[in-house]
């Protein structure tokens, strides 16, 4: 029965699509491994196929400065513009990393939008000293909801406004919905 099932769905083509939806090699959200549900999504991925789900789970991720750079505090250390595919999308995660931990002081990063004037973050990314990323910081980074709306053409700015001490490289993540 479940390979009938499997072939089915193999067989059939979406709407918006030009070839047959080979679930199996697309990713469904929210991932679910247990194989007793696996043709239960085969069959919602024909039925609602991966364009239906436009903005699920996406990440924006920007390479900051180089790894052999020592990081330094600025306003704008990289700008770039929000691509159509990202319109109306939301942000809902974010988190920093460095590839040389600072030796002390912590590295504090700001997400701004040039476009509307406003930071995203009411409480900013921190990776603090000995760290290389924000997932371990005492004080976690707050999205401020208001101001994480994404439209297409926003221009994003990544702010650092605290370097440590010989940090070297920065990575940032945007986890946008």
């Amino acid at each position: 029965m479940p390979e009938q099932a499997s072939q089915q769905v193999d067989s059939q083509i979406a709407p918006d699509q030009t070839s047959p939806v080979n679930p199996s090699t697309q990713l469904v959200y929210p991932l679910d491994l247990d194989s007793s549900k696996i043709i239960e999504r085969q069959q919602l991925q024909t039925k609602y196929p991966q364009s239906y789900w436009k903005n699920v789970g996406r990440v924006i991720t920007i390479k900051v400065i180089d790894d052999a750079t020592v990081l330094t505090t600025g306003d704008g250390k990289v700008i770039f513009p929000i691509l159509d595919i990202f319109n109306d999308t939301l942000i809902v995660g974010v988190m920093a990393a460095v590839s040389t931990v600072s030796s002390s002081g912590a590295v504090n990063v700001q997400i701004r939008n040039v476009t509307d004037s406003v930071d995203t973050l009411s409480t900013a990314l921190t990776i603090d000293a000995s760290e290389f990323d924000s997932y371990t910081a005492t004080t976690p980074a707050v999205i401020n909801f208001t101001n994480a709306q994404l439209s297409k053409s926003d221009r994003i700015a990544i702010d650092v406004d605290g370097a440590g001490t010989g940090a070297k490289g920065l990575f940032v993540a945007i986890y946008v919905q």
